[in-house]
């Protein structure tokens, strides 16, 4: 019983950390090949030396092949790789750091640290990482003797607000890059638009109703736009925004979705300028979608990143990769 228990372990444990053969199988395969060799009779003949090199060089290349493709389907990466996602988010985030005169030697707690230490490394700082979000995790951490908070702006509604709202009660924002968020600690009841200094605030652009989009006057005519298993995408907006170039914006977007299933419906933001991507990110609002077969409304903040161009160009656009039916009675978004 033991022996299979070990074996189980030994079998998952390989499965998600193969690199553990190198140190546990790698040595005593070697070992036990080289004695195999020694078995094997030595040839004189030219002839049926190089017959084996051939042969021996032949049988590699499958495998040479067969570990290539898995190592390119291990890196591979999309809006599902949190860890992936993490990386990107806190590059420069050392230099925003700075800018904020934050101490190197402040603790730093990380809210939703994904990979608990690639935020410490960009980042420069020591502290402490919160990986599960739990309303009682998160509680816990507002004790903790930490400096500064930092979160992830993609994650923040979905992963953290949504487990414990009264997380904007016990901090303060003091800035942004679009990607990530640095907060300091202070007491206050305010709402999430006071919460992003907002509340008093005109939005610079209204994106309602989408004029240059069909499926909104599909909307309008109709009093819903219904999104069908052949949609692959829905609701676009297309336009190009002078004043992204101006500074980080705050986007502020509300839906409401009548959704069918879990399966997930992606929010694809991205800026292009120059014919380069500058901007991508998508939310899947099927993890902020509690309910399923009624109508919800949500709430979507996230920050666009300034560009180097005034010729940037906003894409905004709803993604339904994996054929999900759902209906979307109001949809608009707001830039501050």
């Amino acid at each position: 019983m033991d022996f299979i228990f070990i074996s189980y372990i030994g079998n998952r444990l390989l499965k998600q950390h193969d690199y553990y053969f190198l140190d546990t199988f790698f040595l005593p395969v070697l070992l036990f090949f080289t004695l195999l060799l020694s078995t094997i009779p030595l040839f004189k003949k030219r002839r049926i030396i190089l017959f084996l090199n051939v042969f021996v060089f032949l049988s590699i290349i499958p495998f040479i092949i067969s570990a290539q493709k898995i190592q390119i389907q291990k890196r591979e990466t999309g809006s599902w790789d949190r860890t992936q996602a993490t990386i990107n988010n806190f590059e420069k985030s050392e230099e925003l750091l700075n800018k904020l005169n934050i101490s190197k030697s402040a603790k730093i707690l990380v809210i939703d640290s994904y990979a608990p230490n690639i935020p410490f490394i960009k980042m420069n700082r020591k502290g402490y990482a919160l990986m599960v979000t739990s309303k009682k995790n998160i509680y816990d951490a507002m004790h903790w003797e930490a400096d500064y908070v930092v979160f992830q702006n993609e994650f923040f509604i979905s992963d953290i607000y949504s487990n414990f709202p009264q997380i904007i009660n016990h901090l303060k924002i003091l800035s942004s890059n679009g990607k990530i968020t640095v907060c300091k600690f202070e007491e206050s009841k305010q709402s999430l638009d006071e919460f992003f200094s907002i509340d008093n605030m005109f939005p610079i652009f209204k994106s309602n109703p989408f004029n240059n989009d069909n499926h909104w006057n599909e909307k309008l005519g109709k009093g819903l736009v219904m999104l069908m298993e052949k949609d692959e995408f829905k609701l676009t907006f297309q336009k190009q925004l002078n004043f992204l170039s101006h500074k980080s914006n705050l986007v502020k977007l509300s839906t409401t979705i009548l959704k069918r299933s879990n399966i997930p419906l992606q929010l694809v933001v991205s800026i292009n300028g120059q014919g380069q991507n500058i901007f991508y990110q998508t939310f899947n609002l099927t993890d902020l979608i509690k309910n399923k077969n009624s109508f919800e409304e949500i709430k979507l903040y996230f920050n666009l990143p300034k560009t180097q161009t005034k010729q940037a160009e906003l894409k905004l656009f709803l993604w339904n990769p994996s054929e999900t039916k759902a209906e979307i009675k109001t949809f608009q978004f707001e830039v501050y």
